[in-house]
């Protein structure tokens, strides 16, 4: 997908905008997955990235989704809340579910959200403030503690991408 760059000029609304002269510059998103899809979490502790298919309907100054990375196209280091919703079940015996964000790769302890999954679906949310600089990435990943080789299923999940600050 490519990078959606919207320019507007100083009179229309600012919120989440960088102003360059006399344009602005507009930042931010929605993404979510297509359909249900299973996410395998061959080894216990270990994150994973959520599997599926994303549809990215609205990612302005962000390029990507359609793999579930996505990369900040912005010239200026910025902060963004992300905000993410999914529900999600897994088969046989419980185990607690992790469900967060990883920038670059790495894990963001903060985006980081657990519960008790079983048979039944159940519901989580989770919101991250995360720093992002040109080409920096992220993802939302999964995974399940002390017992391997659980497969996660993701009925839904979606997620926000806003500043964090008004200009």
């Amino acid at each position: 997908m490519a990078a959606k760059h919207i320019v507007r000029t100083k009179s229309d609304h600012l919120e989440g905008a960088t102003i360059r002269g006399d344009s602005v510059e507009k930042f931010g998103g929605f993404i979510y997955l297509t359909a249900e899809e299973d996410t395998v979490c061959t080894d216990a502790d270990t994150w994973y990235q959520i599997q599926g298919t994303v549809a990215a309907p609205v990612l302005e100054g962000f390029s990507g989704g359609a793999g579930g990375v996505i990369s900040y196209d912005g010239l200026e280091t910025k902060t963004f809340e992300m905000d993410w919703h999914c529900s999600l079940v897994k088969a046989g015996a419980a185990v607690t579910v992790e469900v967060g964000i990883e920038k670059n790769g790495v894990l963001v302890a903060s985006s980081v959200m657990s519960t008790v999954a079983t048979t039944l679906q159940i519901g989580m949310s989770g919101t991250a403030a995360l720093e992002l600089a040109t080409s920096d990435t992220f993802a939302y990943v999964v995974r399940v503690l002390t017992t391997a080789g659980q497969t996660i299923t993701f009925a839904h999940y979606n997620a926000t991408i806003r500043p964090f600050f008004r200009n």
